[in-house]
């Protein structure tokens, strides 16, 4: 066996190790989900965590789904996140886009002070912000909405501009050459060019909205995401694991759903807008 086989095999083994140690998560919460009450109790869950149920059953995921109205709770984390990361997605290809374009002092500067605001903790803004907001009204799922926007549309530029540089102007001056405005331009020659950076950067925007805690539970009153309606299943000194388990399994479904369908796409849009 030559050095190249073997570092390929030692490769082979790392990632493999480390694709094991990622999915753990998972089986836990899969296994965990379908446990019978014998077996679904907290000394099992807690100190037995691997072990695989005596009998396979979907009882507390149809017991953990009406308690925590789960129905209501997906739609409504479904409405925000879909909005935001339209909205992220739209502000960001068209911001990068005239940053990369358009070479000025002015240009180069907002480009830096954009990408400087991800520095900026969210803890320090915290408690400003959500009386700011308040004081205006928009503690609601409006005002959420915009906060994500506004929050996302930094991290999200960096990513295309990094991608659209690597565009040649070339076509943005047969498009012109053609008789298209920039409005035209940019929807029918660089928009279908952004694909594998929208599909990256939507991923990462659903994941970090639809998991998100913090922001909806000092923002929203009346109604809540899937994170706030999990605190159903808590209580002062205990937690419902019997329960909790199988809401989270269904809380990630959709985020997986997304994620494998989109996968392909993910590393495509990152190296692109990294090589060029």
């Amino acid at each position: 066996m030559n050095r190249k086989k073997i570092k390929l095999f030692i490769i082979f083994v790392v990632t493999s190790l480390l694709a094991l140690i990622f999915a753990s998560p998972l089986y836990f919460i899969f296994v965990n989900s379908f446990k019978p009450e014998l077996d679904a109790n907290l000394n099992d869950i807690l100190t037995e965590t691997i072990k695989l149920p005596s009998v396979w059953t979907p009882k507390y995921i149809i017991e953990g789904y009406k308690t925590v109205n789960f129905t209501q709770a997906f739609f409504v984390s479904l409405l925000i996140t879909v909005t935001s990361v339209s909205i992220i997605i739209i502000i960001s290809a068209m911001a990068a886009w005239v940053l990369v374009r358009v070479k000025t002092k002015t240009s180069t500067v907002l480009f830096f002070f954009l990408i400087a605001s991800m520095l900026i903790p969210f803890q320090s803004l915290m408690f400003p912000l959500v009386k700011f907001m308040s004081f205006l009204g928009f503690d609601n799922v409006g005002g959420l909405i915009f906060m994500y926007a506004g929050f996302g549309v930094s991290l999200s530029t960096f990513l295309f501009h990094g991608f659209i540089k690597g565009i040649p102007i070339s076509l943005e001056e047969a498009g012109y050459l053609d008789g298209c405005n920039s409005i035209q331009l940019f929807i029918l020659i660089i928009l279908p060019l952004l694909k594998p950076i929208i599909i990256t950067a939507a991923v990462l925007n659903v994941i970090w909205i639809w998991n998100d805690f913090l922001l909806p539970y000092l923002i929203l009153q009346d109604i809540q995401t899937i994170p706030l309606a999990m605190q159903n299943l808590s209580k002062t000194y205990s937690i419902r694991w019997d329960l909790y388990m199988p809401v989270v399994l269904l809380s990630i479904i959709p985020v997986l759903a997304f994620y494998f369908f989109a996968q392909k796409h993910i590393i495509k849009g990152i190296t692109a807008g990294a090589n060029k």
